[in-house]
């Protein structure tokens, strides 16, 4: 979310809805407006599709073929605080409580 959408509006927002609320796709670690971005989620109708996030935050089923990013992710509850690290493979992240 952001200033006027929360977290949980976002979270709630049907995937073939995710273009249409800017804050939920500006402020979210997939969408990277320059490319396409795949996720996780396969698409139903097509067992060689899945789901990508293309330039303009718009979320629709893609053929695996198509040569897109990948970006490791985690979710993190409210009470987990990155303690250390710099996120790199030299200097990964610490977690903490």
């Amino acid at each position: 979310g952001g200033s006027t959408t929360n977290r949980e509006t976002c979270l709630n927002t049907v995937l073939y809805n995710w273009d249409s609320s800017s804050e939920c796709y500006n402020n979210d670690w997939l969408y990277n407006n320059s490319n396409y971005q795949w996720t996780l989620t396969p698409y139903a109708a097509d067992s060689y599709y899945v789901f990508s996030v293309n330039s303009y935050g718009y979320l629709n089923g893609s053929n695996t073929y198509f040569p897109y990013g990948v970006s490791p992710a985690l979710y993190l509850n409210s009470n987990v605080k990155i303690s250390g690290g710099s996120g790199t493979e030299e200097s990964p992240y610490t977690l903490s409580l």
